[in-house]
């Protein structure tokens, strides 16, 4: 297996790329997808820095954090065997970094839930239809993305993944709003959780992070400039959100007075 230390467009799986450098200060880029963990991973990867871009730890279904479970059995998405295999492989390499590893740095990014949830339905319409997004008309995108985006992840998936596999919870933490990041430690991680809509200011904290030199993150994986981007930008304009599903996405846990990093962001 060749080293991983290099700048590599090669793909390795998760924990094939542990093995490579457990004992070389890894950098997990572990968050919900479609929130800026694509630019940060390329940027880093681009100058040498070993790190891995799961989105989760815990379960096997593809598009799980994108679409509801409806969509799931649509495609049939879930594998019972490979999710127990991705936990055993998961509990088994965090007993090893407890008892014999250095600390990990985690990169964790948080982004507004609506914007999100948009930008997650088209970069994962693949997982709905065979079609393209783009063979659609406004209304009936609209009609599909209230049926069957799972609106509810980027709310949960702290809980969900952050806190219930490594037991690290980020609300336990104040947050500035104006630095726009949080640094802290807990047990065997070293954790960096980001602002996404001020992602392009803080190059140099995440180069602190990861101990380079301070260098400009390059955006990448943009949903505004996809094949799909001129529908994207015509559903953003003809969507419009009842005050039921924007008191649900801003007004819950991860906005309250004892989730006080999602209130501040």
């Amino acid at each position: 297996m060749k080293n991983y230390e290099k700048a590599t467009s090669i793909k390795y799986s998760f924990f094939s790329k542990l093995l490579i450098w457990f004992f070389k200060n890894p950098v997990i880029i572990y968050t919900v997808g479609k929130v800026g963990s694509s630019t940060i991973a390329n940027t880093l990867r681009e100058r040498g820095v070993q790190e891995v871009q799961p989105h989760s730890l815990w379960y096997s279904n593809i598009g799980g954090y994108f679409v509801t479970p409806k969509a799931s059995k649509l495609r049939k998405f879930r594998n019972i065997s490979k999710t127990i295999t991705i936990r055993f492989k998961t509990k088994a390499f965090l007993l090893k970094i407890r008892l014999f590893g250095p600390k990990v740095k985690i990169i964790t990014l948080y982004r507004d839930p609506v914007a999100r949830n948009i930008s997650a339905f088209f970069e994962q319409f693949h997982h709905l239809s065979e079609r393209s997004v783009v063979e659609y008309d406004i209304t009936e995108l609209i009609d599909m993305f209230w049926e069957y985006t799972n609106h509810s992840a980027p709310i949960d998936w702290f809980d969900l993944e952050l806190k219930r596999v490594m037991g690290v919870d980020i609300y336990q933490h104040d947050f500035d709003k104006s630095l726009g990041f949080l640094q802290f430690e807990y047990d065997k991680y070293k954790v960096l959780v980001i602002q996404m809509e001020k992602l392009s200011k803080l190059s140099g904290e995440i180069a602190n992070f990861v101990t380079l030199p301070s260098f400009q993150v390059s955006s990448t994986n943009r949903s505004d400039k996809k094949v799909y981007a001129e529908v994207y930008r015509q559903f953003k304009k003809e969507i419009s959100f009842p005050r039921s599903y924007l008191d649900k996405m801003y007004d819950t846990k991860a906005r309250s007075e004892e989730r006080r990093v999602g209130k501040e962001c």
